[in-house]
């Protein structure tokens, strides 16, 4: 699903625009130091402006009533209504990572982008949080609390905001790295969650890397290949290989040459290795 969302994304917006997105955005917990509802609303402007958004106002209030951490109303306007619960009032973190994904609805909203599903629509959110500078901000407000059971054991509770899973934030963090270049753990602040979570969302995108055509194929491969090339004479009926790019999964297709190829994909505008 992350990874339907990422080809989503190019396929809507266009590599160029997305590329403009490469920064890292970058949190000083001191714009809600003082004054809590002024500051969550200085950092959703600032937030907005991050998403390129041409928004008036982004206007952020605080409910006891609330359920979810945060809402977004959403309309034609240019100014936006954010609520978030009460708890997190003197949490900066905590309104950021908040803000980061309910900003993201607005972003979706005024580039009419969304899936059909409404799991599937948050998902799309988080994605676009993520991949476009806002990982840091999301899991530096991942907490955990401990609670001793017994002599021996210790549960470990770990909370964080969004709809994906700590690997799956780390797992878009390490392509978005591998899309721009860069360390996304350099972000990190002393939590023990974010490195861990880049870590292995780095090693799924590792595994997937480590298949075929992004690695040379056996040697036995290519010396049979180039044996039976040798003694054929005919005219050779060239195969070819189908595999998602590795940075947006838009399906691609190279011949069977048995040689390394640049592959640029035409989606996300990368290139990169390929044996075919």
């Amino acid at each position: 699903m992350v990874n339907k969302a990422i080809h989503y994304i190019y396929r809507a917006l266009g590599a160029r625009y997305v590329k403009e997105f490469s920064e890292t955005f970058h949190f000083d917990s001191n714009y809600l130091h003082q004054d809590s509802i002024i500051g969550a609303q200085y950092l959703a402007k600032k937030i907005a402006n991050h998403y390129h958004l041409p928004v008036k106002a982004v206007v952020v209030t605080f409910s006891s009533s609330l359920k979810p951490p945060g809402i977004v109303e959403l309309s034609s306007s240019d100014d936006f209504f954010v609520e978030l619960q009460i708890q997190y009032q003197s949490d900066p973190k905590s309104i950021a990572a908040i803000l980061a994904h309910e900003v993201a609805h607005i972003f979706l909203h005024k580039s009419n982008m969304r899936f059909p599903e409404e799991h599937d629509n948050e998902v799309l959110t988080d994605t676009v949080a993520t991949y476009f500078g806002f990982g840091p901000t999301i899991l530096n407000a991942v907490t955990q609390k401990k609670r001793r059971l017994s002599a021996d054991t210790v549960e470990t509770k770990v909370h964080h905001f969004g709809y994906l899973t700590l690997e799956e934030f780390g797992y878009i963090l390490a392509k978005r790295n591998a899309a721009y270049g860069g360390n996304s753990s350099r972000w990190a602040s002393i939590s023990d969650n974010f490195p861990s979570a880049v870590k292995s969302g780095a090693s799924l995108l590792n595994n997937e890397l480590c298949s075929r055509p992004f690695i040379p194929r056996p040697w036995s491969q290519s010396f049979f290949h180039s044996l039976s090339q040798h003694r054929h004479t005919g005219p050779i009926d060239t195969k070819s290989i189908e595999f998602s790019c590795p940075c947006c999964s838009q399906r691609l297709r190279i011949p069977e040459t048995f040689k390394k190829l640049s592959v640029r994909c035409q989606n996300c505008e990368s290139r990169f290795p390929c044996f075919s």
